[in-house]
């Protein structure tokens, strides 16, 4: 079997957590940091999205219709145009550059006054467009904000006592509170709470690039060349009918729509999220060769396209401790400020 970039993690784990100790970043990566990376490096739909905006960006011929291909092409946009080109820098230097400055807590918390409706007042009609002028009016400016957060809109009775309400806020906010720790570095993007473990992500990644390498292998086989089943799979044959071959398959296909989706929903900002994506799933699973815009050709693998071997740099801790700072300075030009949400 061909040798897979799942292989390289652990050298690449080691050298993370030495540049951790000695370099001091804004922001330090959490291994969630380090699996969002990983699954937009193989996202199709990230992929699809860099590779139109270069065809754009150089005036090379791209179809018309090129946005047709996922519903939210200005989303996946958005997220590209955040974390950049994610193929040609492994992990720690891309954290440098640009993962940190994404995920940098921002302290400042604060709320805003939208608009206030006064209970059992009759409003003129004059006073109702004013009130609703007045919310617009502020709903736009958090809008046009560049790095503007994400917002939760409520209507807050003003009835109530203020022990009251905040045990109210309380259980609404907690349902959008997605941080799993607080040590975890969240800014403009942020991880969320979930109860997949490392291990889980590792797993499933692991499965889904030797079946998009072997796209013919069979879910025993693939559950034999992996090993991410906690099980024994000596003597099971493909052709075997019986619990426990059956319940070997489910789990492998299901660690492959884990990947599957954790990718694509990746390429939306959300991690670690497993939700099946609408249009994408069993699309993904039988395209395991990646098209090149503009070509009706297929290009390499798509796991091909991660860090090349050409494009591996140096994993010694002491060259990157050296090209750090460096890099960090010359990426203070890179504003996520230039930004705008058009989805």
């Amino acid at each position: 079997m061909k040798k897979l970039l799942s292989d390289e993690f652990n050298v690449h784990d080691k050298t993370l957590e030495v540049v951790c100790r000695k370099f001091k970043f804004k922001a330090m990566p959490s291994w969630q940091h380090k699996w969002f990376y990983r699954f937009l490096q193989i996202s199709l739909s990230f992929r699809y999205a860099h590779n139109c905006e270069t065809s754009i960006n150089e005036g090379l011929p791209t179809s018309k219709n090129y946005k047709e291909f996922i519903p939210d092409y200005d989303l996946v946009k958005f997220v590209k145009d955040s974390f950049v080109d994610v193929w040609n820098i492994e992990f720690v230097r891309w954290w440098g550059i640009f993962g940190q400055m994404q995920f940098s807590l921002n302290n400042e918390i604060k709320f805003q006054e939208l608009g206030a409706i006064g209970f059992g007042k009759k409003y003129t009609e004059n006073e109702k467009k004013g009130l609703y002028e007045k919310y617009l009016i502020n709903l736009n400016k958090v809008f046009n904000t560049p790095s503007f957060p994400d917002y939760l809109i409520l209507g807050v009775p003003l009835n109530k006592s203020k022990n009251k309400l905040l045990e109210e806020f309380e259980k609404v906010i907690e349902l959008y509170t997605l941080f799993p720790q607080e040590e975890t570095a969240h800014g403009n993007f942020f991880i969320k709470k979930s109860k997949l473990k490392e291990s889980a992500l590792r797993d499933c990644y692991r499965t889904l690039e030797i079946r998009m390498r072997y796209p013919e292998i069979s879910l025993i086989e693939l559950a034999k060349r992996s090993g991410t089943l906690k099980t024994s799979l000596a003597g099971i044959k493909d052709d075997a009918n019986n619990d426990f071959t059956n319940t070997v398959r489910v789990g492998i296909k299901k660690q492959l729509d884990m990947a599957i989706n954790i990718a694509e929903n990746s390429a939306r900002g959300l991690f670690p999220d497993t939700r099946k994506l609408n249009g994408l799933h069993s699309f993904y699973l039988k395209l395991h060769q990646f098209p090149d815009i503009g070509s009706d050709d297929p290009g390499g693998l798509i796991f091909d396209q991660v860090l090349k071997p050409g494009k591996y740099k140096s994993q010694k801790a002491s060259e990157i401790l050296k090209e750090l700072p460096n890099l960090i300075d010359s990426a203070e030009e890179f504003s996520f400020d230039k930004l705008h949400r058009s989805y």
